[in-house]
């Protein structure tokens, strides 16, 4: 929150949060150029879309205890067997240290 309202103090956007100039959007083309730049930048070489950003949001949800109905309406999923997908990604086993999807993403060497 913090960061964002930083942000718009910056650069007061007047109708859209990410603007290319006041009342003018940024392309579409965009969210998926500046992730890839920062992808780079970190050196991560699996493929990372933003759709993998998506999915990756919806299962730190659920991991932090998140109903699943919201998730489904931030998600802005019709139908609850879409989002209960997720359940399938992520869960718990015994020792209590969730699974998830960047543990698959990003393992950690033992």
């Amino acid at each position: 929150q913090k960061v964002v309202r930083a942000y718009c103090r910056k650069y007061r956007p007047q109708d859209y949060v990410f603007e290319k100039r006041k009342g003018v959007p940024m392309p579409q083309t965009w969210p998926p150029k500046v992730l890839s730049d920062a992808v780079k930048r970190t050196g991560i070489i699996k493929h990372v879309s933003c759709h993998t950003l998506r999915h990756t949001c919806g299962c730190i949800l659920l991991m932090a205890g998140v109903d699943i109905r919201h998730i489904q309406l931030w998600l802005g999923h019709k139908r609850l067997e879409t989002t209960a997908t997720y359940l399938t990604i992520v869960n718990a086993p015994a020792d209590g240290r969730w699974i998830g999807l960047t543990d698959i993403l990003f393992p950690v060497k033992k």
